[in-house]
């Protein structure tokens, strides 16, 4: 048994000589990983984040306020998985900027 040490201890250290050289080359990624191809809708929605400021490295976010939508989107002929087409706006028909009210209310928001 003492033999069958001699051969199985320098291939222990050999084994922790290769694993702790391959750890020493371990670094940080240099670009975000692909999981998916191109045009996966899975990457597309990851690239479409490149798009959107926020974070803790922005100082300002850019915000647009839209009024005289409805809260739906109409979505007919749309499938779920269409990432170039999400559907259409429908607009609140009873909305009306000009009354006193929605002045004040738009002097008060910007």
């Amino acid at each position: 048994n003492i033999k069958a040490g001699y051969i199985i201890l320098p291939l222990i250290f050999i084994v922790l000589g290769l694993a702790a050289w391959k750890a020493s080359e371990i670094s940080p990624l240099t670009k975000q990983e692909q999981f998916f191809d191109e045009d996966h809708y899975m990457e597309k929605m990851f690239s479409y984040s490149e798009h959107f400021d926020g974070g803790a490295v922005t100082s300002l976010i850019d915000l647009q306020l839209v009024w005289g939508l409805e809260t739906k989107v109409n979505r007919d002929g749309v499938t779920f998985w269409d990432t170039e087409n999400v559907g259409k706006p429908v607009f609140d028909d009873d909305w009306n900027p000009s009354s006193p009210d929605a002045q004040e209310h738009l002097l008060y928001v910007c």
